[in-house]
């Protein structure tokens, strides 16, 4: 049996660590969502994401979400 067989679903060592909740930053745990953007709007999500320090596009709608980051809309 390879190596990457040995384990069934889910119960690779590896994976059953990703599982264990994790730490979190607002005190509740996250939960996954989904979302649809185009390339362009994902990369100027990322990069605004690091122009203000932020870890992830993740960290980036939490402080949205939260009002620590208040969003205004360009004019074109």
């Amino acid at each position: 049996m390879s190596k990457a067989n040995q384990y069934g679903r889910g119960e690779n060592p590896n994976s059953q660590k990703q599982l264990r909740p994790r730490k979190t930053d607002w005190g509740e745990p996250k939960k996954i969502r989904s979302l649809t953007v185009t390339n362009t709007g994902w990369t100027g999500t990322l990069d605004v994401a690091a122009e203000l320090d932020c870890r992830s596009a993740s960290d980036l709608l939490e402080m949205i979400g939260r009002g620590r980051i208040k969003c205004t809309i360009a004019k074109s």
